[in-house]
């Protein structure tokens, strides 16, 4: 696997790296439409949450998806003001919706394991 390509930007007088992934992992983010290829996917580390229930209707829902990106959120600001002043994109929350029977995903979406 390649080393992330990085660039500096000056701030507050000091250098602080930007790291892009959808620039250095295109294959991932961005996969070409006419050739297939096999691509190795690095190991990442990201916040999850588990439940279940009616996600148009429950608070418990709500509630755990405002959580990851707080984290995240807390996270980032704190490695860019650390010592190893680090500055990243924070990527967009994704959802995982999975049942043993699919057909109760069509009969009710929403309503299941998350």
């Amino acid at each position: 696997m390649k080393k992330a390509r990085c660039l500096r930007i000056i701030r507050e007088g000091s250098f602080v790296e930007k790291i892009d992934p959808r620039k250095d992992l295109k294959p991932f983010y961005n996969p070409s439409a006419k050739v297939v290829s096999v691509e190795e996917i690095p190991s990442v580390n990201f916040p999850m949450i588990d439940g279940s229930g009616n996600s148009n209707a429950s608070p418990k829902y709500a509630g755990a998806i405002e959580r990851p990106g707080t984290l995240a959120y807390a996270l980032k600001f704190q490695i860019e003001r650390g010592t190893t002043r680090v500055d990243y994109a924070v990527k967009p929350l994704k959802n995982l919706w999975w049942a043993d029977d699919t057909s109760q995903l069509e009969r009710e979406p929403g309503n299941g394991p998350w």
